[in-house]
């Protein structure tokens, strides 16, 4: 891959949010599922003013993001090596006022433990290029198709999880 095709496939595509949604100041955001720090670490670099999770259920992933974030020199990121449906997470119930997602199929117990992570009147933003039958599991959503000239069709879903 590319260093254009890496800039656009990992670091557009996670700043894409922005065509739907801006209001990052000072919330505290969990990137569920990071992997190698795709949406979080794009948003927490634009968005500085933001309280940001990382959580990822490999410890190897977990110790690489350490290391980049305290070469960038970003403040205010935390770690979570846990899978999401570990006990461990409900410390973190109603801690969260958005959750983002990129490219992670959603089941019904990870549906759960998602809404109970979020404050009331929190968000959920799902990254989604084809596949989005999971949201279904929601009542409350909100598809944002976009259409961007360097990555092409992206779904964007907000999830208000009142009453879901």
């Amino acid at each position: 891959m590319s260093e254009e095709e890496i800039w656009c496939k990992h670091f557009l595509d996670s700043l894409s949010i922005f065509e739907v949604y801006r209001d990052f100041a000072g919330k505290t955001i969990l990137d569920f599922g990071t992997g190698g720090g795709f949406p979080g670490l794009p948003l927490k670099i634009v968005a500085g003013s933001c309280y940001l999770t990382l959580l990822d259920g490999t410890k190897k992933k977990i110790a690489a993001l350490k290391s980049i974030v305290r070469s960038l020199g970003l403040k205010n990121v935390e770690f979570l090596s846990y899978r999401l449906e570990d006990k461990n997470m409900e410390k973190y119930f109603f801690s969260f006022d958005l959750i983002v997602c990129r490219s992670v199929r959603i089941t019904p117990l990870l549906r759960n433990v998602l809404c109970c992570l979020l404050k009331p009147q929190g968000k959920i933003f799902l990254y989604k290029a084809q596949q989005i039958e999971d949201v279904l599991l929601f009542k409350r959503y909100q598809i944002h198709e976009l259409k961007l000239d360097i990555l092409g069709t992206r779904k964007i879903i907000e999830i208000d999880i009142q009453d879901s």
